[in-house]
């Protein structure tokens, strides 16, 4: 801008094209372009397309965006793990990070063609020993090849960024407690407090009163750590959990793991390992120090984890079973115990992965797997179904035992050739 105020400050002294090119140095057909300019409005910036470095795998990018179309909504690609994905693929690859990002944003703006705003947030200090906890969503590939979605529980350290992941069947009180207990057995320490979403099933808020459920407070009472809850509305109050959250989701779950097993041999062996080990060697966005060596010197502000202490994480309840020696718990999950026990005054102890069955002398009667999900389920002991089939044959027809036999066989059997002699 100098030099076209330059070129028209000497046009208007008098001098000619000539005599204004010849000074500055520069073509006339320049000078004669800036003295005809009428309009200096600024202009839109232009970003110059060129080949880059990135353009072999830009195919292969768009291919991962197109692939988690379907994928939980929380569960998908970011830049940082598409860069991560083609530099273990190519190992002659020479782009950087900043030209995935750029290319991935440029895609999902193209993509969505919307902007979104977030709210401020106060800032907060957290202090060592200090913990948050809430739950995310994810799914899982199954061994049969299919997808399930599964809720997982995080535990962070504001102080020095630190995570633990473990994957739970539910939301209920009892998960909750039962993935606490497994990540203080992993980790060998208790935090001192941690902080929770309203939303868990551990208490009830009530107005400004946060009603806890008894089987949770006998939890922190016997680990001793204080528990609070965060206001309604104000999730930037646990925001470091949040990001956690969402940090295991992208950088574990992407593509979906595959679950195998149960789930306390999954999160033993292979999700709480991977999640602990998750950027301890990153740098602290505030501190300036590694992660790890931040979460090492907050070890010494908690309590040590026994194994002699494991607590029971169990809730019972007394019930009595219906004509069909069957109960619905949770409003939608049936458990049939046999018909052998219709009518029967039972104990029913609910733990994170079981539902036992227990006779008011306390002795276990049966062991189910705890059923979760909004459906509706029904659950069989087998076992006393044949038994009572012995007894009343002629319901063979339209027993649960048949419906869950194969074709062919047994199944075919009509009911005068089962009982009959």
């Amino acid at each position: 801008m100098s030099q076209i105020e330059s070129i028209r400050d000497a046009w208007d002294s008098g001098k000619s094209i000539s005599e204004i090119a010849e000074a500055l140095k520069i073509d006339r057909k320049t000078v004669r372009k800036y003295l005809n300019q009428e309009d200096f409005s600024p202009e839109v910036p232009r970003t110059e397309t060129r080949e880059s470095r990135l353009a072999p795998y830009k195919s292969e990018i768009r291919a991962m965006l197109t692939e988690q179309d379907g994928w939980y909504r929380k569960q998908r690609y970011t830049a940082k793990r598409i860069h991560a994905l083609l530099m273990a693929r190519h190992e002659d690859a020479r782009i950087s990070y900043q030209m995935v990002q750029r290319f991935v944003r440029a895609e999902k703006q193209e993509a969505r063609r919307k902007s979104y705003s977030e709210p401020g947030t106060m800032p907060l200090v957290w202090h060592e020993g200090e913990s948050q906890a809430d739950f995310g969503e994810a799914d899982f590939r199954l061994e049969d090849g299919s997808l399930k979605r599964l809720k997982y529980l995080n535990l962070s350290f504001p102080y020095s960024n630190k995570l633990f992941t473990v994957v739970m069947p539910g939301e209920t009180c009892e998960c909750v407690c039962e993935g606490l207990k497994m990540i203080f057995g992993y980790c060998g320490y208790i935090p001192n407090v941690i902080v929770f979403d309203n939303a868990t099933g551990i208490g009830r808020r009530t107005f400004s009163a946060m009603k806890e459920t008894e089987l949770f407070v006998r939890f922190r009472l016997h680990y001793g750590f204080r528990a609070r809850f965060a206001n309604i509305g104000s999730g930037w109050e646990k925001g470091n959990v949040e990001n956690s959250i969402g940090y295991a989701r992208n950088n574990l779950m992407v593509p979906p793991m595959e679950f195998r097993g149960t789930f306390e041999e999954f999160n033993r062996r292979t999700m709480l390992p991977l999640s602990s080990g998750l950027r301890m060697d990153e740098f602290h966005y505030r501190k300036d120090r590694s992660i790890g060596s931040l979460h090492a010197e907050e070890l010494g502000a908690m309590r040590p984890f026994s194994d002699a202490r494991a607590f029971d994480v169990v809730r019972y309840d007394a019930c009595r079973l219906n004509g069909t020696g069957s109960v619905t718990l949770d409003s939608r999950h049936t458990y049939a115990v046999g018909p052998n026990h219709a009518k029967e005054d039972v104990i029913v102890a609910r733990r994170a992965f079981s539902v036992e069955f227990l006779s008011r002398d306390g002795s276990s009667l049966r062991i189910f797997e705890r059923q979760y999900g909004r459906e509706k389920t029904e659950t069989y002991d087998m076992e006393a179904l044949l038994r009572g089939l012995y007894f009343k044959p002629n319901s063979w027809m339209n027993s649960p035992v048949r419906e869950r036999m194969e074709d062919g066989g047994w199944r075919i059997q009509a009911a005068t050739g089962l009982g009959t002699g």
